[in-house]
């Protein structure tokens, strides 16, 4: 799982080591690598700090999804080269 609201950017080998994590307990073909939408345990704003709450979140913009992304595709290539 990569934390999109995080600044740290998973590299594949990370990403492969979280995913290989549930493979002990569930078959292989129902893991599916995602974003964390939504951080666990925080309850969203409901008043006019909404806006600036959710853009203290995104900090990065694209320059910081796209690493985020290109590790999860790279960490998804390298789990089908090790477990194929």
């Amino acid at each position: 799982m990569v934390h999109p609201f995080s600044t740290h950017v998973e590299t594949a080998e990370e990403v492969a080591a979280i995913a290989e994590q549930p493979m002990g307990f569930v078959p292989k073909e129902r893991i599916t690598l995602t974003l964390r939408l939504w951080p666990r345990r925080r309850r969203r704003p409901r008043c006019a700090h909404r806006a600036e709450a959710e853009s203290r979140q995104h900090p990065g913009g694209m320059d910081e999804a796209y690493p985020k992304l290109l590790g999860m595709c790279e960490g998804a290539a390298l789990l089908r080269e090790r477990h194929s």
